[in-house]
């Protein structure tokens, strides 16, 4: 990557993170439910969902998501059409109803996972490691190959 690329991948991570977003929420909740380490367990698993998309742009998989052209925009349309099946079922469930005496204290576990599942479904993440960063990082690896 080029000096000016890698700058511009920085100012667009720096005004990302300024945006509060499900992550901020995510370490806010468990941190006031739970204390400080849950809080530290669900920031180490959203970081881990960071790398993986890092990762993941680097690899090429939203070259891939190009190439596959429409048959994309169906994968796309199918994962809504089952998201909206669970909603349905969930609208259509009878309430229940819990006892305090059933409910656990949350593990470190739980916390890791809680923030790495939070990074991996959050829409602005995805947009910006599949979309941004992946052409970033694709032009820097372009510009180094041609010198």
């Amino acid at each position: 990557m080029t000096y000016a690329s890698t700058a511009a991948l920085f100012g667009v991570m720096a005004v990302l993170a300024a945006i509060p977003g499900v992550s901020v929420l995510a370490v806010s909740a468990r941190s006031a439910a739970s204390g400080f380490v849950h809080g530290a367990w669900t920031t180490l698993g959203i970081v881990t969902g960071d790398v993986i998309f890092i990762l993941a742009a680097i690899l090429g998989l939203s070259v891939l998501a190009d190439r596959m052209g429409e048959m994309f925009v169906l994968v796309k349309y199918a994962g809504g059409i089952y998201l909206i099946g669970l909603g349905v079922v969930l609208w259509r469930s009878a309430p229940r109803t819990v006892d305090d005496k059933q409910l656990q204290a949350p593990s470190l576990t739980s916390s890791f996972v809680t923030g790495l599942l939070t990074t991996l479904g959050d829409q602005k993440a995805i947009l910006f490691y599949l979309g941004a960063a992946g052409l970033m990082i694709a032009v820097g690896i372009f510009l180094l190959a041609k010198a």
